[in-house]
């Protein structure tokens, strides 16, 4: 952010300083409102040695963490800002995919969802009635998504009644433009024995 554009009377200088790697000599201030104080939280780059980063000389940046919430516009985003270069498509299939964990199939279906996600492997998300819930127990585990939402996990139950934890996660309330996934069942490759599409390995 341009210094113009920031409540300066919140910041203080911090005892913090560090030489970047790439960005040379980095000044930190704390933030300051009230009673609270947030430590190290915002940091500018004094004067980069590094040419391509010269315009963000003077600019104050905010660790993300360390603030209570950030904007784009008037939407509130989460965990980190959307990156302009990625691209979410999420479409309704006939492929036919089946799921096998410790051994059983353990999901069949031939209505998925596919997400397609820049720089991710597809996603296969399926309705529940596809999916043996039996062999499934929810966990506790949960994680948020710029993209998606909050999801909740569940964990495989082994043969021998153990778990195998977090194998498979689901969006019960995605955000508005995501509704296509929601309550729909995926499972992590790497966690289950195999995921065949169309008969195919993928």
């Amino acid at each position: 952010f341009p210094l113009s554009a920031v409540d300066q009377s919140v910041l203080k200088p911090s005892k913090q300083g560090q030489q970047h790697a790439v960005g040379g000599e980095t000044k930190y201030w704390d933030i300051e409102t009230g009673d609270r104080r947030a430590a190290d939280a915002a940091w500018s780059f004094t004067a980069p040695p590094d040419e391509n980063l010269a315009p963000l000389a003077g600019r104050i940046a905010f660790t993300w963490n360390l603030v209570d919430q950030w904007f784009e516009e008037e939407e509130e985003v989460f965990v980190h800002a959307r990156d302009p270069y990625a691209r979410i498509d999420v479409l309704q299939s006939s492929s036919h995919v089946e799921i096998w964990f410790d051994g059983e199939p353990i999901a069949d279906s031939r209505r998925p969802v596919l997400l397609f996600e820049t720089h991710l492997p597809t996603r296969f998300y399926l309705p529940p009635e596809d999916v043996r819930l039996d062999r499934l127990r929810a966990s506790l585990t949960r994680t948020r998504c710029p993209y998606k939402g909050i999801a909740s996990y569940w964990s495989g139950v082994l043969k021998d009644g153990s778990l195998s934890e977090d194998i498979a996660w689901a969006y019960r309330d995605p955000i508005a433009e995501m509704p296509k996934i929601k309550g729909l069942i995926a499972f992590y490759p790497q966690a289950v024995d195999r995921i065949h599409l169309d008969g195919q390995p993928v």
